[in-house]
């Protein structure tokens, strides 16, 4: 899951900067970022922590070597805190609300009257019960009615703004405040997803606990009912499509017993180490993130055969799309001896055919393909079998469609068709053939077998 990456800001105002690479022939540069648990920039960051990232004249990576205090430059480099800071000491720690201790005044004064908030900016009161505002000459109470949801935008500690209207308007590199009132007011943290206004914000778990974001990463997410849509019944995910608009998924929407990518587990490298399975469980439909095996899975989220599968490979192992191509077929990895066949622009997946000669053109390699997939009998599941082709060719019953045969030659790889009557080698025993009548084709024990 990305979130957009924002400098840290200096403790006493400040202004956002977004680290980028540097220009060619410039040393390189060391940027604190605040929570940014996936970011494009700091993938590999843990929810709520903080870190440091280095930029070059190619990329920007996080340097985990970096640790202890820091001070900032004037150009927002991170130099060793050794002493104090000869220009700027930059803090992370925008988790709440900063606290006003004197709302009587005007502007509420803060911290016993060290820090004056400017009109528009906001503070909590030392019980943490009411939200106030400085206004010009007051400082005045927000009335919340019960189950107002309340975002800030805060670019310091003592600064932040109410932009609970502006969602929308978000581009991820804000550092946000989530407080919700019901009878009482309460901070929202602890992985609480807030959907509004096409949006979707996120609070992570984690040692920075308060600190929220929008979140950017296209895709599909568990709702586990830490949400104001918290029907997980009714509404089993979240999902953020291309446009950046973000809603919630009723249960009538989503497909079952295939596979969803998990935008939580996005990576620096494109890919996903989680995937999402919705199944309907006497009648309730249930969605878990599960860590994947190798293989292929049948993409929920599919369009068309571009986007039809979900290859995962590796150690550890990461998943991406990929295309799948007519008139081949697949081992699904995500449902036992289920198949997935693609013809006519779309994928399917269904229990394969266990029968005795009966193979499917596997769809790993379309060029001159010379692997099928058949059912082994000795280790009871589908598996891959490369083959050793002849100018002749070899054969199987097509498991797709029982009157065609399937033929892999040494040119032209793997075709399927009609079968001419006659007898054929069984090329997934040599001691069965394969008899084709117009009715179709079977495989049986040859008669030197008795």
């Amino acid at each position: 899951m990305k979130v957009g990456a924002l400098i840290c800001l200096d403790t006493t105002g400040g202004s956002e900067k977004t680290a980028g690479v540097v220009a060619s022939g410039v040393e390189s540069k060391y940027y604190l970022v605040h929570y940014d648990p996936a970011s494009v920039f700091a993938s590999s960051m843990n929810p709520g922590e903080f870190g440091v990232l280095k930029a070059t004249e190619n990329d920007i990576t996080l340097d985990t070597t970096i640790t202890g205090d820091k001070c900032v430059d004037a150009n927002f480099v991170v130099t060793t805190k050794d002493g104090s800071c000869s220009n700027s000491e930059y803090s992370c720690t925008f988790l709440a609300l900063p606290i006003c201790d004197d709302t009587s005044s005007a502007l509420c004064n803060k911290a016993g009257g060290s820090v004056t908030l400017i009109a528009g900016d906001y503070c909590i009161n030392q019980a943490k019960t009411d939200i106030y505002k400085a206004e010009a000459g007051v400082c005045t109470k927000e009335n919340l009615s019960q189950g107002t949801y309340k975002i800030f935008k805060c670019t310091s500690k003592n600064k932040c703004v109410d932009v609970s209207s502006g969602i929308a308007s978000l581009t991820g590199t804000e550092n946000l405040l989530l407080y919700y009132f019901d009878k009482a007011l309460s901070q929202k943290n602890n992985g609480f997803y807030y959907l509004a206004s096409q949006r979707l914000i996120y609070c992570p778990a984690g040692s920075n606990n308060g600190a929220c974001a929008k979140v950017i990463t296209k895709g599909h997410y568990v709702n586990t009912g830490n949400s104001n849509e918290n029907d997980k019944e009714a509404k089993p995910l979240l999902t953020i499509a291309s446009n950046d608009d973000a809603s919630a998924v009723a249960k009538a929407s989503i497909m079952t017993e295939t596979y969803y990518l998990d935008a939580t587990s996005l990576g620096s490298d494109g890919k996903y180490s989680k995937i999402i399975y919705c199944v309907d469980n006497v009648g309730t439909l249930v969605c878990t993130s599960q860590t994947p095996r190798e293989g292929y899975y049948l993409n929920a989220s599919k369009t068309d055969l571009t986007d039809s599968l979900i290859n995962c490979r590796g150690n550890p192992v990461k998943c991406e799309i990929k295309a799948a191509t007519n008139d081949y077929s697949y081992i699904d990895e995500g449902h036992k001896d289920y198949i997935i066949s693609c013809s006519a622009g779309s994928c399917t997946t269904n229990p394969g055919s266990k029968l005795q000669g009966h193979g499917y053109v596997d769809g790993t390699t379309t060029t001159n393909p010379n692997v099928m997939i058949t059912y082994d009998r000795t280790s009871s599941k589908f598996k891959q079998t490369t083959l050793t082709l002849t100018a002749s060719g070899v054969h199987y019953v097509n498991a797709l469609d029982p009157k065609q045969l399937t033929t892999c030659k040494t040119t032209g790889g793997c075709t399927s068709g009609n079968a001419s009557p006659a007898f054929y080698d069984d090329n997934t025993d040599s001691n069965h053939i394969l008899t084709c009548t117009a009715d179709g084709c079977i495989s049986s024990i040859g008669k030197s077998s008795f």
